[in-house]
């Protein structure tokens, strides 16, 4: 890794990673709630395309990948999990107590956190041990919300 690196960004780094954004938010999008809504393209896309999209952060996101040793499928997948966790642990996403809203796709993000964990797992990411803690602690905070 040279110093140029450090001062220009790749921009095919940025382009694959949407690219594989866009293939991973397509199988998502398949996730359906009660009322056949999804929370791919109203909470979770928009969050990543921020980063992806905004070219004063490419530099960092890509420094971030080398220096962590990150590929972009495990950057991919932690920030889904990322979002969705926010997302329920928020109470912004519920309707009461313990429910999230179906009406905003929002019931779908513990299925789509659940899958992340599965795919971290499939690549040695995480362990199953911290992919099932993870799951457990999402599923607390949904229903402390």
């Amino acid at each position: 890794m040279g110093i140029f690196n450090f001062l220009f960004s790749d921009p095919k780094l940025v382009s694959e990673t949407k690219k594989q954004a866009k293939i991973l938010f397509k199988e998502y999008e398949t996730f359906r709630g009660v009322v056949g809504q999804n929370s791919v393209k109203t909470i979770i896309a928009p969050e990543i395309y921020k980063i992806l999209n905004n070219r004063k952060k490419h530099i960092e996101f890509e420094n971030h990948l080398i220096e962590n040793e990150i590929t972009t499928d495990e950057w991919l997948l932690s920030s889904v999990c990322a979002i969705a966790n926010h997302a329920v642990s928020s109470g912004h996403h519920h309707m009461h107590l313990g429910t999230l809203n179906p009406m905003t796709g929002a019931d779908t993000l513990l299925p789509i956190f659940i899958d992340a964990q599965k795919k971290l797992v499939n690549i040695g990411k995480i362990t199953q041990e911290l992919a099932d803690e993870n799951i457990k602690i999402i599923r607390q905070n949904i229903a402390s919300c």
